[in-house]
């Protein structure tokens, strides 16, 4: 051991066995990362929320399988929505409150980054 260095061998041991266990994490590929946005669906629009009058099991699986997020607010029309989700903006930062109509000049911003 070289003077100064205060490194015991059982400190190495623990520093090489921290690397080792963080391999497989560098390793990994990233998760994949599915977003269902839909327009005009209540909360209880859904089995996996308590819905008894529209069968949704597709939707229950991959809730069941997944992450749900259960606390939300959105926008109650979908361009706004849309370019909130898209820009990671508040409606207030974007400057869209209504729907697009078609052949509208409205847009988001072009120096927005988006998903």
């Amino acid at each position: 051991m070289q003077p100064g260095c205060s490194t015991t061998p059982r400190m190495t041991v623990l520093c090489v066995v921290s690397v080792l266990s963080l391999l497989p994490f560098a390793t990994s590929r990233p998760p994949h990362i599915v977003f269902i946005v839909s327009d005009d669906l209540g909360f209880n629009d859904v089995s996996f929320h308590g819905s008894n009058q529209i069968g949704t099991p597709n939707i229950d699986a991959i809730a069941a399988d997944g992450i749900t997020l259960m606390n939300y607010h959105v926008q109650p029309v979908c361009s706004p929505s849309r370019a909130t989700f898209m820009s990671g903006r508040h409606v207030i930062h974007t400057g869209i409150y209504m729907p697009f109509r078609q052949g509208t000049p409205l847009r988001l911003n072009l120096s927005y980054s988006l998903l």
